[in-house]
């Protein structure tokens, strides 16, 4: 909500605190807490800080890998996206491959299918980066 209003600080402290409450009153391993951590890692990234969004969703993806399968390949999705945003390509890719491998695996089709559209972006972005290496 606060997101979509620009109060990107109030959105913030508000994922912040949530995650603090989960925390304190649902315990550390709680599903809630990654699917929290990488809401705010887009909260980051949307406004191009992508080192706080990389710390945000790097915890995020190792809370879902033991704590919450069932959103590990969208979280997984979310690093490899930050990573793209951060110019690191072939590190994305293979992000991207994971995600993928997994999203099927689980017979996740929502996922299957935002992964794809961000491989083609991805490969779009590989193929403008060789085209000005050439």
């Amino acid at each position: 909500m606060y997101v979509s209003m620009g109060q990107i600080e109030n959105a913030l402290h508000m994922y912040k605190y949530s995650i603090d409450f989960a925390r304190s009153a649902l315990g550390p391993n709680d599903a809630h807490i990654p699917v929290l951590l990488s809401d705010m890692a887009f909260t980051y990234q949307s406004t191009g800080r992508l080192e706080e969004a990389s710390i945000a969703v790097e915890e995020a993806v190792q809370l879902s890998a033991k704590n919450n399968p069932m959103v590990y390949p969208t979280i997984l999705c979310n690093k490899a996206t930050i990573t793209m945003e951060k110019g690191e390509l072939e590190d994305a890719q293979k992000l991207y491959a994971e995600a993928m491998r997994i999203a099927k695996k689980q017979s996740d089709y929502s996922a299957v299918q935002e992964i794809s559209s961000n491989q083609v972006i991805l490969l779009e972005k590989l193929a403008a980066r060789q085209k000005e290496e050439n």
